[in-house]
């Protein structure tokens, strides 16, 4: 049995053509016209109960030219049974006769439709014949012959095919409008010429060029319009319109080729733009890095400067714990002066006592009393002095503890904070210098104090091993001139 896939007849045109090719034949063939009918066939013969015999011929028709070929299920039957393929293909502008749709749409179909025949006639070469479809109509005697290779006992009767289904007026017409448009879809007249290099039969390339096949459509539509002289007055104005869309298309070509160019000159302008912007972009990448690196310099200075202002709040603390601890030590030098004033008065008892013994020693006992006053005065005026130290010290720190805060917010006013930071170091010194002179007159004040004690109780002590008493030179007057001095150095401490 034979088998053979009929596909891309366009049309009841041509697929009424190739039915009548089989009805002047002699031979066992079977026309289907569905695939289920073709495998129901085709399974009943493998079971052995249908009429299909060895010698027999089916012919499967697909009469929807645009459908796509069930190629999974070809296969399949193609490994149990050989299979020959009848490739029909037909010029573009019979697609304007299936749909109402628009020119593009029919050549997009069109171009499916004829590139499916192409690639199933390349990959069944050998089984594969491929015929132009209008070779039905004038040749079918040459279509048959080839068939007639791969059906058994084929053989033809009575004369050639006739075109007896001649296309009315009105679709030579369209024909014609639509071949004068496809000037503009070049892919589909190189498309047809490739179906014409692969037909089975002898074609005319030429034929197939878009100008001669415009020329016999125009023929055709002439021949066909002198048999119907009503219609010649309206045909001619209909190649006129023809002619004159032909023109506008031309134009409207140039006006696109124009707006292809400009928009070209555009698209480089924006091209060159492009690469300017790149390249300003480039240059803002680097600046940005650059600024960043300054960044992180800056936020590092910071860091370290919030680690100096931090070692500086340490030696603010340390400052004020010697501070107090000066304090401290002051207040027991007061303690020690007002022991001594105690001291001081008992011997002015002591001195009233013996006044009567001796006139001279109750007048040098009245002149250190005086003394005695002088320099309680004296230390009164410096506990006074230390203690708005104190509160002078306190401020400090207080200002200290201020700095500390301003040195959070170094980040966002590094530059103040650095000239701050420089004033409080200076100030720190300056008071570092002062506290050192302080200890020091403090120092010399007490040893001064010690020894004004000890020639008290020297001038106590002889006093009562002689019972009497003889003026010996005093050392207040220095040690009242440095006790001046400290309070005068504690004066520039305030101010």
């Amino acid at each position: 049995m034979k088998l053979i896939i009929a596909c891309g007849l366009n049309g009841n045109r041509f697929i009424s053509a190739f039915r009548s090719l089989f009805t002047a034949t002699k031979g066992n063939v079977e026309l289907v016209d569905s695939f289920q009918s073709l495998q129901s066939r085709l399974s009943a013969k493998a079971g052995g109960s249908g009429s299909v015999g060895a010698d027999s011929t089916l012919v499967y028709i697909q009469e929807d030219w645009q459908a796509d070929l069930p190629v999974a299920e070809l296969a399949k039957i193609n490994e149990q049974q050989p299979l020959t393929y009848a490739l029909f293909y037909s010029a573009p502008e019979y697609g304007a006769l299936s749909a109402a749709a628009s020119l593009a749409d029919e050549v997009d179909a069109w171009l499916a439709a004829n590139n499916q025949l192409f690639e199933t006639y390349m990959a069944n070469m050998g089984s594969a014949f491929m015929f132009n479809s209008e070779s039905l109509l004038n040749r079918g005697k040459e279509v048959l012959a080839v068939l007639a290779n791969e059906i058994p006992n084929l053989q033809a009767e009575g004369s050639q095919h006739t075109n007896s289904t001649a296309l009315p007026l009105t679709d030579v017409a369209a024909c014609y409008a639509r071949t004068v448009e496809l000037e503009y879809f070049p892919a589909a007249q190189l498309l047809l010429e490739q179906l014409e290099s692969a037909s089975a039969i002898e074609t005319d390339v030429a034929e197939a060029q878009l100008k001669a096949r415009v020329k016999k459509w125009q023929q055709l539509l002439l021949n066909t319009a002198s048999e119907n002289t009503a219609a010649k007055t309206a045909l001619e104005q209909s190649a006129s319109d023809l002619q004159t869309r032909i023109t506008e298309l031309s134009s409207e070509g140039e006006l696109s080729a124009l707006q292809i160019n400009q928009l070209q000159e555009e698209l480089e302008q924006a091209g060159s733009k492009l690469k300017s912007q790149q390249k300003q972009l480039s240059s803002a990448e680097d600046e940005l890095a650059q600024k960043a690196a300054e960044y992180n310099a800056v936020k590092a200075a910071l860091a370290e400067q919030a680690e100096r202002n931090k070692d500086l709040t340490n030696e603010s603390e340390l400052s004020l714990l010697q501070i107090n601890q000066l304090q401290e030590e002051l207040e027991q030098q007061v303690s020690k002066l007002i022991s001594l004033e105690q001291a001081s008065k008992q011997a002015q008892e002591s001195l009233a006592q013996k006044e009567a013994e001796n006139a001279s020693i109750k007048q040098e006992a009245s002149q250190l009393k005086g003394e005695h006053q002088n320099l309680a005065a004296e230390n009164e005026l410096l506990l006074l002095q230390i203690n708005q130290l104190q509160q002078e010290l306190e401020t400090s720190v207080l200002e200290a503890s201020k700095q500390k805060d301003h040195a959070a917010k170094a980040d966002e006013a590094s530059q103040k904070a650095l000239s701050e930071l420089n004033k409080a170091n200076a100030a720190a010194e300056t008071l570092q210098t002062q506290v050192a002179e302080l200890t020091a007159e403090n120092e010399l004040s007490m040893l001064q104090i010690n020894q004004l004690q000890e020639e008290l109780e020297f001038y106590y002590g002889k006093l009562h091993e002689q019972g009497t008493w003889r003026q010996l030179p005093l050392r207040s007057a220095p040690a009242g001139l440095r006790l001046k001095n400290s309070v005068a150095l504690l004066s520039k401490l305030k101010h």
